[in-house]
C-alpha cells in the first residue's frame, strides 16, 4: 500500500517528537561553527591607546568662613613642579610595582587660563585692565600598550599619585599661610580685634591643613584600537547559522523517517499488517487496561479460547504487565511467555488452547520484527488474537 502525504507527514512528526534532541544539538554545532569561523577571522589590535582627562579641584571653601580667600593658598611645590614630580622615576617604579606591568603613561596639563580681575578708568579717559594667569586644573593622562588593562590600571595609579601630591601641596601651602598669619598676629596687641580675627583665621587654616580634600572628576575617557583591523562576522552570519542548522535538522529527521522501522503508533501496523487485529494501547492507567481486557475477552470468545498468552516482541519479560491485568480479568486467563525468538520449539508449537497476543513496545520495537513474529506464529499454526501496544 503506497504511503500518502499525510501518513508521511505524521511519521515525520513522530520522529521529530522522539528525536527532538537532534535539533538543539545540530543548532549548537552550526552556530558554534560560525562562532569558530568568526574567531579565526578576528584580528586583535596590535596595541591600545587609552586617554583620560580629569579635573582636579581643591576643596578649600571652609576658609571663607573666617574670611580667608582660598586663592591665597599657594601650593608648595607649585602645580608645574608637582607635574614634574609625577613624571619622576620613583613614581614610575611605584606604578610598575602596583600594576605589575611596565606601561608608559604620559601626563600633561592644559594651558594656563587668563582670568580678568578688574577694570579702572583713569583720568584722561585711559582704561586700565588687570588680568592674571591661572593654572589649569585639567590634566590628560595617555597610555599606549598592548595590554589594555595595564594602561587603565596604570592611569588609575597615576591619578592616585597626583591626588596625593596635590594634598601634600595644599597642606604645605596652608602651613605656610598659617605661619604668615601667625607672624602678623604676634605683632599686634593680644586684646585687639585684629589679633582676635587673625587667631580665628589661624585656627581655620590649621584645621584645613589636617586633611585637605581634593576632588577628581573624570571628564572623558577614550580607547582607540590601533595597529590592526578588526574583522568580525555580524549577527546576520549567526542567523545564517541558525537557518542552516534548521535545514540540517529537517533533513536528518526526514532521513530517519525513511530508515526508521520502529513502531510509533498503530497506523504503521494497520498499513503494513492490515489483517492483524489491534487490541488496544496499554498506557499507565486503569482505563486502557480495562479496555484491553474487554477487547481481548471478546476476541478470545470469537476464537473459542479461554487463555491469552502474552508474547513480547523482544525482551525483557513482561511479568509486570500480567500483574496489572490480573484484577481486570473477566473469564479469560492471561499468561506470559518470552519473546518468540527465545521460545523452545516445544513451547512454540504447544499449548494450542491459548491465543497469542503480541505485545509491542512503542518507540522501541520495529515493524520488521513484528512482521517476522506474526509470520512465525502463523506458520506454526498458532492462534493469533492480535497485537497490543504498550506505551
Amino acid at each position: 500500500m503506497p504511503v500518502t502525504l499525510s501518513q508521511a507527514l505524521r511519521s515525520f512528526l513522530l520522529v521529530a517528537r522522539h528525536r527532538w534532541w537532534i535539533a538543539p544539538l545540530v543548532l549548537t554545532l552550526t552556530v558554534g561553527f560560525i562562532w569558530a569561523q568568526e574567531s579565526d577571522l578576528r584580528t586583535e589590535p596590535a596595541y591600545y591607546a587609552v586617554s583620560r582627562s580629569i579635573e582636579v579641584a581643591d576643596d578649600l571653601d571652609a576658609l571663607l568662613v573666617a574670611g580667608v580667600q582660598p586663592k591665597s593658598v599657594v601650593l608648595r611645590p607649585s602645580e608645574r613642579a608637582q607635574l614634574e614630580l609625577l613624571k619622576s622615576e620613583d613614581i614610575k617604579a611605584r606604578v610598575i610595582a602596583t600594576v605589575g606591568g611596565d606601561a608608559t603613561v604620559t601626563v600633561s596639563q592644559s594651558e594656563q587660563q587668563v582670568q580678568f580681575l578688574s577694570a579702572v578708568v583713569e583720568e584722561g579717559g585711559r582704561d586700565t585692565f588687570t588680568f592674571r594667569f591661572v593654572p589649569s586644573n585639567v590634566f590628560t593622562l595617555s597610555c599606549t600598550e598592548e595590554v589594555r588593562t595595564y594602561c587603565e590600571a596604570s592611569i588609575d595609579v597615576y591619578i592616585a599619585e597626583l591626588t596625593q601630591l596635590r594634598k601634600s601641596g595644599i597642606t604645605a601651602g596652608l602651613e605656610h599661610l598659617s605661619a604668615l598669619l601667625r607672624a602678623s598676629q604676634q605683632s599686634l596687641p593680644v586684646s585687639s580685634s585684629e589679633s582676635q580675627r587673625l587667631l580665628s583665621q589661624i585656627a581655620v587654616v590649621d584645621a584645613a591643613a589636617i586633611d585637605p580634600q581634593v576632588r577628581v572628576t573624570v571628564l572623558s575617557t577614550t580607547v582607540t584600537e590601533e595597529g590592526a583591523t578588526v574583522v568580525s562576522v555580524g549577527g546576520g552570519s549567526y542567523l545564517f547559522g541558525l537557518v542552516l542548522g534548521l535545514i540540517l535538522v529537517v533533513l536528518i529527521w526526514a532521513q530517519l523517517t525513511t530508515v526508521d522501522r520502529r513502531i510509533h503508533d498503530a497506523r504503521l501496523i494497520q498499513r503494513k499488517l492490515p489483517s492483524v487485529r489491534l487490541l488496544g494501547v496499554l498506557a499507565q492507567d486503569a482505563v486502557s487496561t480495562r479496555y484491553f481486557v474487554a477487547t481481548a475477552t471478546s476476541r478470545a470468545r470469537d476464537l473459542g479460547k479461554k487463555t491469552m498468552r502474552l508474547l513480547p516482541l523482544r525482551g525483557p519479560a513482561i511479568e509486570g504487565l500480567l500483574a496489572s491485568l490480573s484484577s481486570e480479568t473477566a473469564g479469560v486467563n492471561f499468561g506470559v511467555s518470552g519473546p518468540v525468538s527465545e521460545l523452545p520449539i516445544a513451547e512454540l508449537i504447544g499449548n494450542s488452547d491459548a491465543a497469542d497476543v503480541v505485545v509491542v513496545q512503542l518507540h522501541r520495537d520495529r515493524i520488521d520484527e513484528l512482521e517476522q513474529t506474526i509470520s512465525v506464529l502463523e506458520n506454526v499454526g498458532r492462534s493469533l488474537a492480535g497485537v497490543v501496544l504498550r506505551a
